[in-house]
């Protein structure tokens, strides 16, 4: 959870609080500051030894605008989480060839990072378990720009970016 905007309508630096939701998937925040936040949900991923596999790839889901008022509680704030998809793809350079080292970054249209990676030796990159939706994928610190990249529910959406020119 990301505070993002205060009461008056500023914009704050991005202070962040965790929370793990428990066996029922239920969660909560407390002594929240009111203020306009953005949420983001995930199921944490780790390494199963066994299966050597590292479990179920549910989609991450970004919820803007939440509005936090003094003295209020805030309830019902439900989020569904589904099996994510990916978005892969390159990056070229000016020279048509793959760029590495390309920080590649997906952001929610209104401008919420959700997830970044970088790309390859090839200027190849992939970004897994993205919740369904529309976002903006970018590269490099080039905030506000890039292209919409529709991501559906277990399946790969294929991209090609032109690497940020300095």
């Amino acid at each position: 959870l990301e505070r993002y905007e205060d009461p008056e309508g500023k914009v704050v630096h991005e202070s962040s609080r965790r929370t793990e939701a428990d066996e029922t998937g239920s969660y909560s925040f407390k002594f929240l500051e009111p203020g306009k936040y953005f949420l983001k949900a995930q199921k944490r991923r780790s390494w199963n030894w066994r299966t050597r596999s590292r479990g179920e790839g549910l989609g991450m889901v970004g919820l803007e605008g939440l509005i936090v008022r003094a003295g209020e509680r805030t309830d019902g704030v439900d989020v569904s989480l589904q099996p994510g998809g990916s978005v892969t793809g390159t990056v070229l350079g000016a020279d048509g060839l793959g760029a590495s080292g390309q920080q590649v970054t997906i952001e929610t249209l209104g401008g919420r990072e959700l997830a970044y990676g970088w790309t390859n030796s090839e200027g190849a990159f992939e970004i897994e378990n993205l919740g369904e939706g529309t976002y903006r994928i970018r590269t490099g610190h080039s905030h506000g720009s890039g292209e919409e990249v529709r991501v559906y529910s277990e399946s790969e959406t294929e991209v090609s970016l032109e690497a940020e020119q300095h």
